[in-house]
């Protein structure tokens, strides 16, 4: 239940990939077939992914799963100095699709608007749900808006097309704002703005509930009140959080605790994070919260700015609140925070 981690989970399968044409934007749309791609990935959300790392983490992970990329791939090469790419996703029906109705690039805010056709069935017993996802290469800006409408292109209704598709969802990604999925977000800070060579860079990583983005929830959009994460306070060496750092020389790392495989005693309980009630998760000493770098192997030796991105990843499952002996529902996904930068003189 709990050895969930980026190289740990099954494979999936995807279906072929689809290139979809959209004005400047280069896009490949998928679908994953397994049953269970939501316990690991999310049921819905966005990343917006905005470093080399992170995409390479992403490409790894969806590789991992299957992804049989097209040939030759529109999203083979791209340039971060210029570029940034959103995946969007929801785990819903086999019938629905992801297209791009407008891209608007804004050196300030860049708009992507997206609808998703769905059908509506008159029975809906032989529709299992699929994981279905979009990633879209947009020009690089500061801030992106994405919207998401849906229709319904069959058997009438009132959305019958992309133009009249309805709006269900519409999040702003500023500088600030990391992955939302499932209506959780993380925030990491660093201790200092600075430091010297040689010397530690201690971070702390908040987990926020914010699923304000749900406009009219109803095919795509989700209404969650809460969600429920495995605390920290009894987890020395759990590793549902790590840190994925990008050196002054160009190279990658991703820092993370070792797996602790069970828990003899005191073992992690669900702690509820809510709108106006966030969760930071401690340091592994109780009653800290920074969390040091240098401890999970990371050498500050050479000056220049060092990029650094938290990265919280669970797998959906049971677990029981130790106060009400109630087993409560875990969240389960992948998610990045925003890039904070850390200068070493």
């Amino acid at each position: 239940m709990f050895r969930r981690s980026l190289g740990s989970v099954g494979v999936l399968l995807l279906s072929t990939a689809v290139l979809l044409e959209a004005g400047e934007a280069r896009c490949v749309a998928g679908q994953l077939k397994s049953l269970d791609a939501w316990k690991t990935l999310g049921r819905q959300g966005c990343l917006l992914i905005r470093s080399q790392a992170r995409w390479d983490a992403i490409q790894e992970l969806f590789t991992g799963l299957g992804w049989e990329k097209l040939t030759p791939n529109p999203l083979a090469n791209v340039d971060f100095a210029r570029e940034q790419v959103v995946c969007l996703f929801r785990s819903g029906d086999e019938a629905d699709k992801f297209t791009v109705r407008r891209l608007k690039p804004d050196p300030k805010q860049t708009e992507l608007d997206v609808v998703m056709s769905y059908i509506i069935y008159k029975s809906h017993v032989a529709t299992p749900p699929k994981w279905n996802f979009l990633l879209v290469a947009l020009p690089h800006s500061p801030s992106v808006k994405v919207t998401v409408g849906t229709y319904h292109p069959h058997n009438g209704g009132a959305y019958p097309t992309p133009d009249k598709a309805q709006l269900e969802w519409s999040e702003t990604f500023g500088p600030a704002e990391g992955d939302v999925v499932d209506g959780l977000r993380g925030t990491i800070r660093a201790d200092k703005d600075a430091v010297k060579a040689g010397d530690d860079i201690p971070v702390e990583f908040k987990l926020d509930f914010d699923n304000s983005a749900a406009v009219k929830p109803w095919h795509f959009a989700l209404k969650l009140g809460s969600a429920y994460v495995w605390d920290g306070k009894y987890s020395n060496g759990y590793r549902n959080h790590a840190f994925l750092v990008e050196t002054p020389d160009g190279q990658s790392f991703f820092l993370r605790r070792p797996e602790q495989l069970e828990w003899r005693k005191n073992v992690p309980h669900p702690v509820e994070v809510a709108a106006g009630k966030p969760y930071v998760l401690p340091e592994w000493v109780e009653g800290k919260t920074f969390k040091s770098l240098k401890a999970l192997g990371l050498d500050t030796t050479k000056p220049g700015v060092y990029r650094i991105t938290g990265i919280y990843m669970e797998s959906a499952g049971g677990g029981q609140d130790f106060r009400s002996r109630e087993t409560v529902s875990l969240w389960g996904g992948n998610l990045a925070t925003s890039t904070i930068q850390v200068t070493v003189k």
